[in-house]
């Protein structure tokens, strides 16, 4: 994480992961979201942090939605 980036690993990077966030919006321009995440606000851009659209396609596992 780069002033709020997720950058995309390294090839052969280990990933991690087990951790959950919530997008709370996207830029199509950019092609990247807008993530909320849980550390606190004087984490990243005061909590938030923005993410590229393919990493979702290509390291995340899990999604959920809220639904009104």
């Amino acid at each position: 994480m780069r002033r709020g980036w997720a950058v995309m690993p390294k090839k052969g990077e280990r990933m991690i992961g087990g951790h959950a966030v919530l997008a709370v919006g996207y830029n199509q321009r950019e092609k990247r979201f807008l993530v909320r995440n849980s550390w606190g606000t004087k984490w990243g851009m005061h909590g938030y942090f923005t993410m590229l659209f393919e990493y979702i396609e290509t390291l995340a596992s899990d999604f959920w939605t809220i639904r009104k």
